[in-house]
């Protein structure tokens, strides 16, 4: 069984719950620069709490985002538009 993950891009450096259209579904994101990549992820290093809260966060919104049948009623609208 694979580790479970925490993504991490480089925008703000705090945890961003903004929702991500059409799913409407908030996004657990870890932001970071360059400049803080420590400051942010320290917490995370030593909290396994923080950890699996965020990775079971992130495998919530694959599996409701990313559900086979949710994208395919959504490519199905997206080609009925076209």
């Amino acid at each position: 069984m694979r580790p479970k993950s925490t993504l991490i891009t480089s925008a703000s450096p705090q945890i961003s719950l903004s929702k991500a259209p059409p799913f409407d579904v908030k996004v657990p994101i870890v932001r970071t620069t360059k400049d803080d990549l420590v400051d942010v992820l320290r917490p995370l290093v030593e909290s396994f709490e923080e950890r699996k809260r965020l990775g079971e966060a992130g495998r919530a919104y694959v599996e409701e985002v990313h559900d086979v049948e949710r994208m395919t009623d959504r490519l199905l609208d997206i080609y009925a538009r076209l």
